[in-house]
């Protein structure tokens, strides 16, 4: 199979999936997802769809993006370069930050389905606010430590230099 009808394919499945979840209500229609790198599983995009599912049935929750990107972390687990971003809004997102379960349970489900996704992120639309799970250095599947905690703040001290796998700013 060229390249070409590989992406074409990956694309039809893209838009079969962003028409369905549209129909259902799952996410918004003018949804904006933009993904680098396909992941060739179908299992794994069975495992994202899933994601969504479960953070919206019953719950006052619309995903209004989706976002499976290349991490900024150059030391990420070896073959997991990528990191999954899901944007929601609406009343349910507190219950949903304040759930660490249900987002580590999702988590677990995305990374042993996606061998090339490291970590999971949970953003509020159009904030700044976001909560990282991912596989972490020990083995361990869990949230990410506030860079600062550790004494690293934005634009002191780290120059360009990207954080450390299992680090994130949580203070903007």
């Amino acid at each position: 199979m060229s390249t070409t009808s590989y992406y074409r394919q990956g694309l039809r499945q893209l838009i079969a999936i962003l028409s369905t979840l549209t129909f259902l209500k799952i996410v918004d229609p003018w949804i904006n997802f933009q993904p680098v790198i396909a992941q060739s599983s179908t299992n794994c995009q069975a495992a994202q769809r899933l994601a969504v599912q479960r953070l919206t049935n019953g719950r006052d929750l619309k995903v209004s993006e989706v976002n499976l990107s290349r991490s900024q972390h150059t030391d990420h687990p070896s073959g997991r370069h990528q990191e999954y971003v899901i944007q929601m809004h609406g009343n349910a997102l507190e219950s949903i930050f304040n759930s660490p379960q249900l987002l580590k349970g999702i988590t677990i489900d995305i990374l042993n389905a996606c061998p090339q996704i490291g970590r999971v992120r949970y953003a509020r639309a159009g904030s700044g606010e976001a909560y990282s799970v991912g596989l972490l250095n020990d083995g361990r599947i869990d949230f990410f430590t506030c860079a600062e905690e550790e004494g690293i703040y934005p634009g002191h001290g780290q120059g360009n230099q990207p954080l450390r796998w299992g680090l994130e700013f949580c203070s903007i």
